[in-house]
């Protein structure tokens, strides 16, 4: 049986800007094995990521850049050596929200705008 993704269990977003937006991936195997994650770029360059042995399900987090496209298959080998390759799967991540303060400052430059054409009609 070749692996399969059960279920992406959110985007979360973090209160600070600092903070990176993550993503956790759920996948589900039939029995232990070894689960890895094959990123998929463009040119089917392939960059692995080790995941952990001898299990059934795993999660996986991926830290997300705004507005990007994650492409990977799910690839499965067992304690003889066997290999099973999950289908393509793609995840398209959400566009850069702006942080609390971005808001505020925005919120002001809005509000107090007038000041500035106040000024500009004195010069005049």
């Amino acid at each position: 049986m070749k692996p399969c993704l059960k279920r992406v269990v959110g985007t979360f977003k973090p209160f600070l800007a600092l903070v990176k937006k993550v993503v956790f991936l759920v996948f589900k195997n039939n029995k232990k094995t070894q689960l890895k994650l094959e990123r998929l770029a463009a040119k089917e360059e392939r960059e692995q990521q080790q995941l952990i042995e001898n299990i059934k399900d795993k999660k996986e987090k991926i830290e997300e850049k705004a507005d990007s496209a994650y492409h990977f298959r799910i690839v499965s080998k067992d304690l003889v050596g066997n290999v099973a390759y999950s289908d393509d799967i793609s995840l398209i991540t959400p566009p850069k929200e702006k942080s609390l303060l971005q808001v505020i400052i925005k919120s002001l430059e809005d509000t107090f705008s007038w000041v500035g054409r106040l000024r500009e009609r004195w010069s005049r």
